[in-house]
């Protein structure tokens, strides 16, 4: 607790619960669950072994073991960052533009892929056309954009 705000912590809690009924996580899926609600980007593999690592006895984490992990994948994780190196690669001028057919072979065919449906969400969210190029620094901005939660 003494990593985060007392704003940080309170959105946490209120999360964790939200999706914990029970008080703690016993599965990767349902820690995944709640570290992508709050706006982090683990991996499947990250959170089982995350998941490994914290386990009481019980075979679950309780809300303190969360905020550790929390807290170690936060200092290691920046995927503002991560993204736009990414996305650099595909902008050899240096102008902030990729074309919207190479983000799309990108988002839709590597990684955590994006289905056609997804991506051109996105596109419409970040507010750019389906072709030509785009801004990646508005796309990035999109996605790391947490949904609503009405």
């Amino acid at each position: 607790a003494r990593h985060f705000t007392q704003d940080q912590l309170d959105t946490y809690r209120e999360c964790f619960y939200l999706h914990c009924k029970q008080g703690r996580v016993g599965t990767a899926e349902q820690l995944l669950l709640v570290m992508r609600s709050l706006g982090f980007a683990p991996h499947i593999d990250e959170a089982r072994k995350y998941l490994a690592e914290g386990k009481a006895s019980t075979g679950e984490l309780d809300f303190p073991q969360f905020l550790e992990i929390l807290h170690r994948h936060r200092r290691a994780e920046n995927a503002e960052r991560d993204m736009m190196e990414a996305l650099k690669l595909y902008d050899p001028q240096g102008r902030g533009t990729v074309p919207v057919s190479e983000l799309r072979r990108v988002l839709c065919n590597q990684g955590e892929r994006l289905s056609a449906r997804e991506f051109e969400g996105l596109l419409r969210e970040a507010g750019v056309a389906q072709s030509g190029s785009v801004n990646y620094r508005q796309v990035v901005k999109t996605l790391l954009t947490p949904l609503p939660d009405y």
